[in-house]
């Protein structure tokens, strides 16, 4: 994705654009949906057969936008982003990259262009949610390019993401949990691993990423506790039960038998691998089709024990604090399915139009 021009860093690039603008004639461009007719912001596209127009675009702004990429994420390892989030911001922009080359438009960050990007998205059944993700990404790229002089402005810093719709989330019965720890019955690694990653989910509410990052070292058995590495680096203390205490100590003392027994991560696979993002979701699905629980994510899992310490009476400020949370608004969309179903029993218990 060619560079718009930093502050005259390419003498002559905005010259030769327009001598290429001057000299052939622009292909008409349709409106987006909701734009009047006539009226197509700043976008401007280039004919297939003009052919240089791309070379003019890499000769005087020295490359693509991509050729800048891992400088960006050698920024964003600086800031002390989390391994997963440099993953998915990477993705989003390298997907942008590729709906631009598959449909033939110039490769620049541009706000229609990046609109009709994401329509795509969500044309081709992307959720909602991950349509802002990808957003967010090149988003904070154009940012970036910005602050390093490799854009003069940027054309989507006030861009909105689709709008996110709130799901009502049923969280697992005690039944459920019951039969899903059921299948992890064994005393080989995999179930020994299996049922400590699952009691640790959900008798301390960790994120995929906080699980999947836990050393060795992490974790006292002894006193039932865990240091984990939220958003952010911010380091919290999360409590467990001696149920998950004897499943973890049941996994450490099995795990002594694996090829990779010498790393600090706490979790390893099968067959000598290393246990990561990839291989919990893997390890969830399967354990929850075993189970009769369709779709089993670690998201569920955390929505599960958020809204079993809500029933419980656990106050909402411990419970933000357990949890990682700096915001009421993450409270309010994990304990949904628990708030709907006590405001329906109240709303039956008080019986307000018994007497019609």
């Amino acid at each position: 994705m060619p560079v718009a021009s930093g502050r005259n860093r390419y003498p002559g690039f905005r010259t030769r654009l327009a001598q290429i603008v001057d000299t052939y004639v622009m292909k008409p461009v349709r409106p987006f949906r909701d734009e009047p007719a006539g009226q197509t912001g700043n976008r401007v596209e280039i004919p297939r057969a003009l052919g240089s127009a791309q070379g003019c675009f890499e000769e005087y702004a020295g490359g693509t936008v991509l050729d800048l990429l891992d400088s960006w994420l050698v920024h964003l390892r600086a800031e002390r982003k989390s391994a997963r989030t440099v993953t998915v911001y990477r993705a989003g922009v390298e997907q942008y990259g590729e709906y631009c080359r598959a449909n033939g438009l110039p490769e620049v960050i541009d706000r229609n262009q990046v609109r009709a990007w994401l329509a795509h998205l969500m044309d081709s059944g992307f959720a909602p949610a991950t349509a802002d993700i990808r957003l967010t990404a090149v988003k904070q790229y154009a940012a970036w390019l910005v602050t390093e002089d490799e854009l003069d402005s940027d054309p989507i810093v006030q861009l909105k993401a689709p709008k996110i719709g709130e799901k009502v989330v049923r969280p697992l019965s005690a039944d459920e949990i019951k039969a899903l720890l059921a299948t992890c019955r064994g005393k080989d690694l995999m179930p020994r691993r299996d049922e400590a990653i699952i009691r640790l989910l959900l008798n301390s509410g960790l994120r995929a990423s906080e699980l999947c990052g836990l050393r060795v070292p992490d974790v006292k058995v002894a006193t039932g506790t865990a240091l984990v590495q939220g958003k952010g680096d911010r380091e919290r203390v999360v409590e467990f039960n001696a149920q998950t205490a004897r499943a973890l100590d049941r996994w450490l003392r099995v795990r002594r038998t694996h090829p990779k027994a010498g790393t600090s991560a706490l979790w390893l696979g099968g067959m000598g691998r290393s246990f990561g993002y990839g291989g919990l979701h893997q390890m969830l699905t399967a354990r929850g089709l075993q189970a009769g629980i369709e779709g089993l994510h670690p998201h569920l899992l955390r929505h599960t024990w958020a809204s079993r310490r809500k029933d419980a009476g656990l106050s909402e400020q411990s419970l933000m604090t357990l949890a990682g949370w700096r915001s009421p608004r993450m409270l309010r969309r994990y304990t949904q399915y628990a708030d709907a179903e006590r405001a329906i029993a109240e709303s039956r218990r008080l019986d307000v139009d018994g007497d019609l």
